[in-house]
């Protein structure tokens, strides 16, 4: 803390510099309402006014603080003078308005995102623009949506885009296959029409059923169910079989050479 003329205690001017929201350029429409609230920060501390270069330097970023970084003077007016050529709020509501104009400024993003959009732009440019506003919302919304809630770009802004919310809210909670508007991106791929002004709902997807368990054939369930180690004691036991048929065939033949070698001898 500090104390000014007059022994009154006030902030820092560091104190004063946290208050400051950060500002980075990415929408130009803002500089001069940034501008605006340091100057009025430090309006009331008129003995912090050779920081107030350093104060607002400090809450720059991106492209702001890239324009910024090579003026390393505390002149306040020039400072100003300096932001706000880079980043003219006149030029940027231009091209704001110019983008309502042909339609383009609400088709990216969640329709959520869009009305809040909608409502700080309507309160930066104006009234007079708020037809033209509602007018680009409408291209995102379904014709039946559009119809259920009687809308009419001419009607009041702020009801209107109540009413847009509530439905959008509406569509996100359905799970049928009409309701991704309200967070489709991709403009092209939001309302449908048949070509005469009628909303056509995309055709929902039949998901596949599960597959029935495969009906055994009857001679596999006949068939008794043997363990590997089962099965290899059969096979060893079939062999051992087998080759004590074969010792007694062989047996057998020699038992009969053998006689005919001993045959009956002539005396």
């Amino acid at each position: 803390m500090s104390s000014p003329p007059g022994g009154t205690t006030s902030p820092s001017w560091t104190a004063l510099r946290e208050v400051i929201p950060g500002f980075d350029g990415s929408d130009p429409t803002m500089t001069q309402e940034w501008l605006g609230l340091v100057e009025d920060l430090f309006a009331p501390y008129p003995h912090h006014a050779g920081f107030l270069v350093a104060a607002a330097r400090a809450k720059l970023s991106g492209a702001a603080a890239t324009v910024m970084a090579k003026y390393l003077q505390l002149n306040w007016s020039v400072f100003k003078e300096r932001l706000l050529c880079h980043f003219d709020p006149v030029v940027a509501r231009a091209a704001v308005q110019l983008e309502i104009m042909k339609g383009t400024r609400y088709v990216s993003g969640t329709f959520l995102v869009a009305l809040d959009q909608a409502v700080a732009d309507c309160a930066m440019l104006g009234p007079a623009l708020a037809v033209s506003i509602l007018r680009g919302l409408a291209r995102r919304v379904p014709d039946v949506e559009l119809a259920s809630i009687r809308f009419c770009p001419t009607n009041d802004f702020m009801p209107t885009i109540a009413l847009l919310r509530e439905t959008a809210k509406k569509a996100q909670v359905c799970a049928n296959s009409r309701s991704g508007w309200a967070a489709e991106s991709d403009h092209m791929a939001l309302a449908v029409s048949d070509g005469q002004g009628n909303a056509v709902g995309a055709r929902p997807q039949r998901t596949k059923s599960a597959e029935e368990p495969r009906q055994a054939r009857p001679s596999e369930n006949s068939r008794p169910s043997q363990s590997k180690s089962a099965r290899r004691r059969a096979r060893v036991k079939a062999q051992l079989a087998k080759t004590t048929e074969e010792n007694h065939v062989l047996k057998a033949q020699l038992q009969d050479a053998r006689f005919e070698a001993d045959g009956p001898q002539d005396f």
